[in-house]
């Protein structure tokens, strides 16, 4: 089976090397790969030309301005040929045996569209920290919760073909979206695998965008489900008690205060919908 591999980048230059290096030491053979970095100015750039000399053979390199990361994995989609599609963060890696373990599962299960396993968490450092919280897939709280981890995450060709590409208006969960719409019309598996690991340093996109982030992830829940989307609900409560709380963010002597307080009952408010209602929520 031949994988068509895109790399998305923007100024991940200590991740950078060993994110490519995880693609192009694959056991798996056939491998498309392309790499689009967004004008990097910390050093990125650098290592991609040296790639580009010494692996010329292996990977495509287009150093260019994007209109976000969406954008950029649709572009990449666009240049790369083959069966099985995933696209690996410039802070993501892939394990030695992943695609080979990937092929194998597809080849074994034809009737399975998209496959995802786990990944391990890192910090800054790549010291391991934990594991994603991978679930057994259910449509249902995949709604709610994206519990998919996207670097561990591939699919046939044929679900791109019908549901490609990604909405270039999501900035945080483009993937939720994405595994949510394959799910409603495909098959998906998951496999007792580690397939990836994943960069938590702080710094990654996940971990910020405030409100703006929030504010997406309530309209991605109304996209699936609307008012009974659990996530919907709660990221319009959290908008709710934000907006009631802007007098004392804005104040200095109350600042910080008001921040601990939400911070607080946010954390509150999601274990209770956790034990009572056995419910997770994007947050």
């Amino acid at each position: 089976m031949k994988f068509a591999v895109v790399t998305p980048s923007f100024n991940k230059a200590p991740y950078l090397r060993r994110s490519l290096l995880s693609v192009l030491e694959q056991d798996q053979s056939e491998v498309d790969y392309v790499v689009l970095d967004n004008c990097s100015t910390d050093g990125s750039i650098d290592i991609l030309n040296e790639f580009r000399i010494v692996h010329g053979d292996k990977l495509r390199v287009l150093i260019e301005r994007d209109n976000g990361q969406a954008a950029a994995i649709n572009r990449g989609f666009t240049l790369v040929d083959g069966e099985i599609m995933g696209w690996l963060n410039a802070d993501d890696s892939y394990l030695p045996q992943t695609l080979a373990t990937v092929a194998a599962f597809f080849k074994e299960h034809p009737d399975v569209d998209l496959v995802y396993g786990k990944t391990r968490i890192l910090d800054g450092n790549l010291s391991l920290t934990g594991d994603f919280p991978v679930q057994p897939h259910s449509l249902k709280v995949l709604r709610s919760y994206d519990y998919i981890p996207q670097p561990a995450a591939f699919w046939r060709r044929r679900v791109w073909d019908v549901l490609g590409p990604l909405d270039e208006s999501l900035n945080w969960g483009l993937d939720w979206d994405f595994f949510i719409r394959v799910s409603e019309q495909f098959t998906v598996e998951c496999i007792d695998e580690v397939l990836a690991e994943a960069v938590c340093d702080g710094q990654h996109k996940t971990a910020t965008g405030g409100l703006a982030k929030t504010r997406e992830l309530a309209r991605i829940g109304c996209r699936h489900g609307g008012w009974r989307n659990p996530t919907f609900l709660y990221c319009n409560y959290v908008l709710a008690i934000h907006w009631l709380t802007r007098p004392f963010l804005k104040h200095p002597a109350t600042r910080f205060a008001a921040r601990t307080f939400l911070e607080r009952l946010e954390a509150y408010t999601m274990t209770m919908l956790s034990r009572l209602f056995r419910v997770q929520v994007m947050s």
